[in-house]
């Protein structure tokens, strides 16, 4: 009984990390990766701009 409702309580916490986490984490890869191209994006202007110059 014990352990059926363990396995019970691991299925719903495992429910609740499809629902939630996975949409954040797939946000926050995205918004991980929209960040390093902003960065990089930067630095190419900067030193385009210390060659140039």
């Amino acid at each position: 009984m014990n352990l059926y409702k363990q396995s019970d309580v691991t299925g719903h916490w495992y429910t609740c990390l499809k629902l939630f986490v996975r949409p954040f984490l797939r946000d926050l890869i995205s918004g991980w990766f929209a960040a390093v191209i902003h960065v990089a994006r930067i630095f190419h202007l900067m030193c385009i701009h210390k060659f140039v110059y």
